[in-house]
C-alpha cells in the first residue's frame, strides 16, 4: 500500500536501493568497524543506546541497530569476528525478546550522499559548481552561496549532511517508488480522488519550494522535487493495472481497456 504523494516523491532509485540491502547471518563473519562504517553511509545515526528506528550503537564486541525492514531493533554479539548470538531487543527495557538467525539491513534514509557519481568528493565538486553559477546570476542570493559553503565544510569535516534532500537532483538520477512495482498488478483506489489529492499536494510543494527559494535554502535550478500524477500513472502503464471507483467515470489517466460493474451491498 502506498498513498499518492508518496510515489509522487523523488526517492532513491531502484539500482542504488538493492545496492545498499544487505543481511546479517548468525555463524557468519563480518569486520565490526567496516560494519559500522556501513551503516553510517547508510543514513543511520549513531548513539549511545538505540531508541529508535533508524539508529545503531556500538559496546565492544556488541552491535544493535533498527533497520527499517525489521519490525524490532536487533542486537549482534560478536567473538572476534563471527556473529556468536542474534536477536531483536525491546527498545523500551533493552532487554531481548527473540533469537533469530538472520537480519536483514535497508538504507535508513531517502538520500545518501554517498552515492552521488565519485562519493562525497563528487557531491562536494557538484556543490562548488553549483555555488559558481549562482554568483554568476544577476542578482545572487548570498544567504543561499553562504548556506552552501556551510553544507560544503560539513561534508568535508564530518562526511555527513542532515537535510540534503535538498540536493536530491544532484545526488541521483529521477526516480519514483512507483518503479517498484515493475511486474505486479497496480491498483488504483478510487482515481479521482487520488487526482484531487495529487493535485492539492502539487500545490502546497510548490507554496512551500517558493518560500525555501526566497529564504536562501534551496535552489530554484535543484527544485525539481516530485513527479505529476500523470508522470506516476505512465510508470505503472506496462503493468497490470486496476481502477477501482464506487461510480464509472468518462475520462481516466490511463484508458482502461475492459470495465467491469460489479453490485454491493454496502
Amino acid at each position: 500500500f502506498a498513498t499518492v504523494t508518496a510515489l509522487m516523491q523523488r526517492s532513491i532509485p531502484k539500482k542504488e536501493l538493492l545496492s545498499w540491502v544487505f543481511e546479517l547471518k548468525m555463524g557468519q563473519e563480518y569486520d565490526l568497524d567496516k560494519l559500522c562504517d556501513m551503516l553510517t553511509d547508510a543514513g543511520y545515526e549513531r548513539a549511545a543506546q538505540v531508541e529508535g528506528m533508524g539508529q545503531f550503537a556500538r559496546r565492544g564486541g556488541i552491535l544493535d541497530f533498527y533497520s527499517p525492514s525489521m519490525e524490532d531493533p536487533v542486537r549482534c554479539e560478536f567473538f572476534g569476528d563471527e556473529i556468536d548470538s542474534m536477536g531483536t531487543f525491546d527498545l523500551t527495557s533493552q532487554r531481548r525478546t527473540e533469537v533469530i538467525k538472520v537480519a536483514s539491513i535497508i538504507p535508513a534514509a531517502e538520500v545518501l550522499p554517498r552515492l552521488c557519481p565519485g562519493g562525497l568528493d563528487g557531491l562536494i565538486k557538484k556543490l562548488e559548481d553549483q555555488k559558481g553559477k549562482i554568483k554568476r546570476r544577476k542578482n545572487p542570493q548570498e544567504s543561499l552561496i553562504s548556506a552552501i559553503d556551510e553544507d560544503i565544510r560539513r561534508l568535508k569535516d564530518m562526511g555527513d549532511l542532515p537535510s540534503c534532500d535538498r540536493y536530491i537532483d544532484l545526488i541521483y538520477e529521477k526516480a519514483s517508488a512507483a518503479e517498484m512495482f515493475e511486474g505486479y498488478i497496480t491498483v488504483f483506489y478510487e482515481p479521482r480522488r487520488l487526482s484531487d489529492r495529487a493535485k492539492n499536494y502539487d500545490t502546497e510543494l510548490s507554496e512551500d519550494i517558493k518560500t525555501l527559494m526566497e529564504r536562501g535554502v534551496i535552489d530554484s535550478a535543484l527544485a525539481d522535487f516530485a513527479y505529476k500524477y500523470d508522470d506516476i500513472c505512465e510508470i505503472v502503464a506496462d503493468n497490470a493495472v486496476v481502477m477501482l471507483d464506487n461510480f464509472a467515470s468518462g475520462r481516466y489517466v490511463l484508458n482502461p481497456k475492459t470495465v467491469i460493474g460489479m453490485t454491493a451491498k454496502q
